[in-house]
């Protein structure tokens, strides 16, 4: 099962995900609002086996983010950040260091 965790403000974000659901059906679940708060408001009946955090492009969401991820999530689970880059070598534009 896929929980995606997102504000699902723009119309691209929802009919991508109605695209997959459609595809994938029973399979996504999506929890809209905040991630700051969805996910630790969350239940998951099995623990995050792989983890994507975006975490809005910033720094303390993205670890927040993160922390708030790691107690649904396995021993061994796999966690990705999306946009970013080393702090100390990170000369792309729109990113953040994590």
């Amino acid at each position: 099962m896929l929980h995606a965790f997102d504000l699902f403000k723009t119309n691209e974000s929802r009919r991508c995900f109605a695209v997959l659901q459609s595809l994938f059906p029973g399979r996504l679940v999506g929890h809209s609002g905040d991630s700051l708060r969805t996910v630790p408001a969350t239940t998951l009946q099995r623990p995050c086996a792989l983890v994507h955090v975006d975490g809005k492009h910033s720094y303390d969401n993205t670890l927040r983010d993160a922390l708030n991820l790691v107690p649904k999530a396995s021993p061994d689970a796999l966690f990705l950040f999306d946009d970013q880059c080393a702090p100390t070598a990170c000369e792309a534009r729109l990113v953040t260091p994590a």
